[in-house]
């Protein structure tokens, strides 16, 4: 028997009397993953939805307990209810008078023996959703859950084993998508994976504990305390060999001191914020950044303390700073910072607005200002952080070039484009397909040297994309905002999976968390993005997520008016190349996707009158432009639109005497329903349809003769004699077959 085991529980579907939860499964599903790591050991298992009974909780615990194994975790996200009967963990066999596994018992059951040595941890993510469940005519009264009910219970049953849990009193379904997580889960995770490792690299019951009550009252929103019981003897450990992150405990003496200083160094910035305004814009900005940034780095190195930011007078002197920084994120035209003076605001996105900045010299930058109204986003800003530092590690002409950051307020300068990104600048609507493909072309080889340096964007899309327009006449791309990006530089604490606009992230991306793709080196994320880059640049819409089959035919629709055969089919396989559901599916490198574009571009280079066609490619071509529709074999037959007619195409060898005078085409036309016109004979209608036809012809010359049929009373033959095998030739023969429909039909 192994000697660590966890079961990890998670409702999402509840039926009838409680309402569905969004995360708790995924939690669940998550929080196993990572107790799998081998830094942990765990031998887990996973219960979700209905499987999650009271009846398979309480004989996993009994059974865990007999085993003799050295640490057991019980993990639990779902409804927490407290009624008339007691307190409640609500398992999806619920019923009006049998809610679940009572909390008591639950810590009665899992408390291990006397002479045990086993270590026993509960940890409970009770989330809430719409109102409690309903009674019915039971007479029985039901609340919520909440904090203090979990440390009564504690308190009641005095357990050797710890409790680690959060619940919301007052506040409705503390989850939310931008994490992908209950609240508490999130900040579980984020202490599992390495940021609660403690000055010996263990991860501890203690240091989990101080890392999330932590993150969780800095959470915006969300001033919530998580509850820590249960008798603990010694170091209770539950996963090693991290780097660690935490210091040892200091003193009582030397906390005090270290928020005395805290105070201390807020009071001596208090005194730049007082400087008058117009004294503020030209000097007192720039120089309270800098005081701000130094404060800021003091601050953080203190708050690797271990139990430091758990104290009241620290966290409110780090509140204030937090106010201050957030202060220095609201400014105004006319304002000078270390890089310049502020002009004007030039673009605005989910990270932060962007304003020009002008030196002393003239000389334009562009200053990317993180939104000030939600620092207390602490996800959020690293991710603004990361996006720096990836832009850093590149060294590309396509790539947008960075040049310095600042953490007070957070934001940093680069290079300013004088151009409008793609979606401003619908290139769909006037440039040449083999423009866009240009483009296109030079985009993916920037994305191609992002991922040669180990730096996934994760997040291409028109809008960070920008367009300058250079003398030569030529638009040329800049790769920007790599804000959701992942790069392999950081090593022990795994990057949390980011989602871009829906449009264009893959699908793995809708999944908020996963610690085994946020542990790989995958290109994947931006060929699929790249894939759908490339539709919005022909078609000047956004993609349908998921629906490749329709945006295939929206994109075949838009480029059958401009390109060939072979350039359509080019395109939109490598669109769906790039757009396959599986990552494994996918086009596997940008390599490919350059090739590719260049292949096409290469056609599309040549597709009028200097470039043969076999004849089969002729065909090709002229089932196309006449259907719409790629071939997808041998073209042997094709129906106008209305599907009035069919055609069937076929080569013939032309001679005359003993010389050959090269091939020529025989078209033959069927109807295929019946063929009539009101109060006229067959033979007359037939004289008809050939005058028509000639008609329709006329104007060809000897490039083109109709012979009549043989089997049916309105099929004919029509003979085309190529000026030569190219796409302009096939141009003019799906004119005059126009024609002839047209005057058919009329």
């Amino acid at each position: 028997m192994t000697n660590k085991l966890a079961l990890v529980t998670g409702i999402s579907k509840y039926e009838d009397r409680w309402p569905a939860l969004q995360y708790c499964s995924h939690d669940a599903d998550q929080i196993s993953e990572v107790l799998n790591f081998p830094e942990y050991g765990f031998t887990t298992t996973i219960l979700l939805d209905e499987q999650v009974t009271k009846s398979s909780i309480l004989r996993w615990i009994v059974e865990a307990k007999n085993s003799g194994a050295e640490k057991i975790l019980f993990f639990f996200a779902g409804h927490g209810v407290v009624n008339d009967l007691g307190s409640f963990l609500v398992t999806h066999d619920n019923n009006d008078f049998d809610e679940g596994i009572s909390l008591s018992s639950l810590i009665t059951i899992a408390e291990p023996g006397p002479e045990s040595r086993t270590e026993t941890i509960i940890i409970l993510d009770c989330c809430h959703a719409g109102h409690a469940a309903q009674s019915g005519s039971t007479g029985i009264s039901t609340r919520k859950i909440s904090n203090n009910d979990i440390t009564d219970a504690v308190r009641q049953t005095d357990p050797s084993s710890v409790i680690i849990a959060a619940c919301a009193p007052e506040q409705v379904a503390l989850e939310t998508a931008n994490i992908g997580h209950g609240v508490f889960t999130h900040h579980l995770l984020e202490s599992l994976l390495g940021s609660a490792a403690d000055h010996q690299g263990d991860v501890t019951i203690h240091s989990i504990y101080e890392v999330v009550s932590r993150e969780m009252a800095a959470t915006k929103n969300a001033k919530q305390e998580p509850v820590f019981g249960g008798r603990v003897q010694g170091r209770f450990v539950l996963g090693s060999d991290f780097t660690p992150v935490l210091t040892p405990p200091r003193p009582e003496q030397e906390y005090a001191l270290i928020e005395l200083e805290a105070r201390q160094h807020l009071d001596q910035y208090n005194k730049i914020r007082a400087t008058e305004i117009d004294s503020w814009r030209t000097a007192g900005y720039s120089l309270a950044c800098r005081k701000l940034e130094n404060i800021n780095s003091w601050f953080s190195r203190k708050e690797k303390i271990q139990g430091l930011s758990q104290r009241k007078d620290f966290r409110r002197s780090k509140d204030t700073l937090m106010r201050y920084q957030s202060e220095l994120g609201v400014v105004e035209p006319g304002t000078k910072t270390r890089w310049g003076t502020l002009e004007r605001q030039i673009g605005a996105g989910g990270f932060g607005k962007v304003w020009l900045v002008r030196q002393d010299d003239g000389r334009t930058f562009a200053y990317k200002l993180y939104h000030a109204n939600e620092l207390s986003d602490r996800e959020k800003v690293k991710r603004f952080k990361n996006g720096y530092d990836a832009m850093r590690m590149l060294d590309d002409p396509r790539i947008v070039n960075v040049h310095d950051y600042s953490d007070c307020p957070p934001g940093f300068v680069m290079d300013y484009i004088d151009g409008e990104n793609l979606r401003d600048l619908g290139i769909g609507s006037f440039m040449e397909p083999v423009d866009i493909l240009s483009l296109l072309l030079a985009s993916a080889e920037a994305i191609e040297h992002a991922h040669l340096n180990h730096v996934i964007h994760r997040d291409i899309k028109p809008e960070n994309i920008v367009c300058k327009y250079g003398e030569d006449g030529i638009y040329r791309p800049y790769l920007t905002d790599f804000d959701l990006a992942w790069f392999n530089t950081q090593t022990q604490k795994a990057t949390k999976t980011a989602m871009g606009v829906v449009y264009y992230a893959a699908p793995e991306q809708y999944v908020a968390f996963n610690p085994k793709a946020a542990r790989s080196r995958t290109a994947a994320l931006d060929v699929y993005s790249f894939g759908q880059l490339l539709y919005f640049c022909f078609t000047n819409t956004d993609p349908e997520p998921l629906n490749i089959d329709s945006n295939c035919r929206s994109l075949n629709r838009k480029l059958k008016q401009s390109c060939s055969v072979v350039a359509t089919r080019g395109i939109i396989d490598l669109y769906r190349e790039c757009t396959q559901f599986a990552p494994s599916d996918r086009v596997q490198s940008f390599s490919s996707i350059i090739a590719s574009l260049s292949r096409v571009i290469q056609e599309l280079s040549h597709t009028e009158s200097d470039r043969k066609l076999s004849t089969s490619e002729y065909l090709d071509e002229l089932a196309f432009q006449m259907t719409g529709e790629i071939p997808e074999s041998q073209v042997n037959s094709f129906s106008n639109i209305a599907r009035s007619w069919e055609m069937t195409p076929e080569w013939k060898e032309q001679t005359h005497t003993r010389r050959t005078q090269g091939d020529f085409l025989v078209v033959h036309f069927k109807p295929m329903r019946r063929v009539s016109l009101e109060n006229t004979s067959n033979e007359k209608m037939r004289d008809v349809f050939n005058r028509r036809v000639d008609n329709a012809i006329a104007s060809y010359g000897n490039r083109t003769t109709r012979r009549p049929g043989k089997k049916g009373e309105f099929e004919f033959f029509l003979e085309w004699r190529p000026d030569s095998l190219t796409r302009a030739d096939v141009l003019d023969l799906c004119e005059a077959l126009r024609k002839i429909l047209g005057n058919l039909q009329s």
